[in-house]
């Protein structure tokens, strides 16, 4: 796993979920708010290999489920690695109420989107997010209305 949430948030972070799951500390030493209202993180922390063992864990199945009971006036998201990049997300899958796959425009292809589904539980998936979008939604837009030509 490579973490960076914490970067793009603006805060450091030298410990986190792997070093939850591997020592035996409390989750509020690993639970950091940002800043942001009803925002809190808990970052993935330092890099191992075979991280999929650990998220496939009990102590990772009793998160979630802490998270679901903690949390449940809000929603709770696990950012996972691609699917095709590892087992990560496959673990995490049956873990979590629901999947939303992010697939980013011009760079993820048909075929993975479709190999990636064959991998995910159906009846947990939501749907996708696309990101890095370059093309205008008004160019989507015309483009399905007139059978995909573009409106250029």
């Amino acid at each position: 796993m490579r973490q960076s949430v914490h970067k793009y948030l603006g805060y450091p972070s030298d410990k986190g979920l792997i070093d939850y799951l591997v020592n035996d500390k409390p989750l509020k030493d690993f639970i950091t708010w940002p800043g942001i209202d009803k925002l809190t993180v808990i970052s993935g922390g330092r890099t191992i290999h075979d991280s999929s063992e650990l998220l496939g864990s009990p102590r990772m199945r009793a998160l979630v489920q802490e998270m679901k009971s903690r949390y449940s006036d809000r929603y709770v998201f696990f950012d996972a690695p691609p699917v095709l990049g590892g087992a990560d997300a496959i673990v995490m899958a049956p873990l979590v109420d629901a999947v939303i796959m992010v697939v980013a425009e011009g760079r993820t292809s048909i075929h993975d989107v479709k190999k990636a589904l064959e991998l995910l539980p159906r009846e947990n998936f939501l749907g996708f997010v696309l990101n890095r979008q370059k093309t205008p939604m008004l160019n989507y837009y015309y483009a399905y209305k007139n059978g995909g030509k573009s409106a250029s």
